[in-house]
């Protein structure tokens, strides 16, 4: 989460505003190497439960106690402008405090929304899964509207603030809740821009599970990186077009008579430590159990090859974040005919790795290797015993 104030990232470049003796105000070096010299300005920023990570769906836990996250007022904002702010480091959108958030140990309020992004539609999420990065992420942050009186006490304080992580996708087709930002970024397009656009549904930026969500205690990803955020990440992707994903990189992080390109504003996974990630969700449930039944007919003694059988999973590898362990326990069971009142056999169906699918009958096994990324495909080829 950036703080204007405090830093500004441009195109792999940091320029504090409050630059120290020791900060290095015009140096041009990778935002990689700059971060890892944040923590000689600001302690937090080399402490023990930093932002972002990587989920690792293996060593999340559960909670079935995680409530679905409750946005109020998200769909009707108020009746005032929102700004838009190129502020050098980020696309940042303004929220009124109307909007604030329920399914959380306290109420928070909203403050405002912003992005992080790569550089040719390539990675640029924040946090990852299993080592997998989107092209975009979304934060909205919040504060401790209950406990607190603004975002300036909030964030000094150990449970002052929560952000929303949204992971954004290129599909096919552009997203028109987006546009209502993305519309307006010719109008930012170097540092120091602003705009004014009309209220819209900020609801409609959301992913469409919102009780499927990982959990973690965090910091700010930006100096001065406050190890005081309760991170909501969310399962379920976004998803944008590729025109959406270029017009983020088409802004600059400086003025327009020394034009650097904003990419790649995001910080890398930093070490989970002794932290525990939880999960409102079974990590397993984003592969659910798919059904399929056909036919084929076939004497005794006969081969028969029936039509390619594909199985999928609700949500499929895009939520799931791939590669996982997949494992198929489904049966096929011969029925009687008319003219053969007695089953045949039986044969069982599974997969016995990720990228196989077996058949075994009496008779013979059969494998086939998945050509198809997001399910398992198998060409029916098996034998009845006479």
């Amino acid at each position: 989460w950036p703080i204007g104030k405090n830093a500004a990232i441009q195109k792999m470049v940091l320029v504090p505003n409050q630059a120290s003796p020791k900060s290095m105000s015009k140096s041009k070096l990778p935002l990689e190497t700059l971060a890892r010299h944040w923590s000689n300005d600001y302690p937090d920023c080399g402490g023990q439960a930093q932002s972002p990570i990587d989920i690792r769906t293996k060593s999340v836990q559960h909670d079935p106690a995680l409530p679905p996250i409750e946005p109020q007022g998200y769909r009707s904002p108020g009746v005032g402008a929102f700004t838009l702010h190129n502020n050098g480091h980020t696309v940042e959108m303004s929220l009124p405090p109307s909007m604030f958030l329920r399914g959380l140990p306290q109420t928070y309020a909203a403050v405002q929304l912003h992005f992080h992004w790569g550089n040719d539609q390539d990675e640029g999420s924040e946090h990852q899964v299993n080592g997998e990065s989107c092209p975009a992420e979304l934060h909205i942050v919040h504060y401790n509207s209950e406990s607190y009186a603004n975002i300036t006490e909030a964030k000094q304080q150990a449970d002052g603030l929560a952000v929303l992580g949204i992971f954004i996708e290129v599909g096919d087709v552009a997203n028109p809740a987006y546009d209502n930002i993305f519309n307006q970024l010719k109008n930012i397009q170097y540092a120091g821009q602003n705009v004014s656009i009309p209220p819209f549904d900020v609801h409609e930026l959301l992913p469409r599970k919102l009780g499927h969500y990982f959990r973690y205690n965090g910091s700010l990803t930006t100096p001065p990186c406050s190890q005081n955020v309760l991170w909501t990440v969310f399962q379920q992707r976004v998803q944008i077009s590729s025109s959406q994903v270029l017009a983020l990189e088409g802004l600059y992080s400086t003025k327009a008579a020394n034009s650097v390109p904003l990419v790649d504003n995001y910080r890398a996974p930093q070490p989970l430590n002794q932290r525990v990630v939880f999960s409102s969700f079974p990590v397993g449930e984003c592969i659910g159990p798919s059904w399929h039944r056909w036919g084929v007919a076939a004497e005794p003694g006969e081969r028969r090859t029936g039509p390619p059988l594909h199985f999928s999973w609700s949500g499929g590898s895009d939520s799931c974040f791939s590669p996982q362990d997949v494992t198929f326990s489904l049966s096929l069971q011969l029925l009687p005919t008319p003219t053969d009142p007695s089953p045949i056999a039986a044969t069982s169906l599974w997969s016995d790795a990720p990228t196989y699918i077996q058949v075994e009958s009496s008779s013979k096994t059969h494998r086939a290797l998945t050509s198809e990324p997001k399910g398992w495909w198998w060409h029916q080829g098996f034998y009845l015993p006479g």
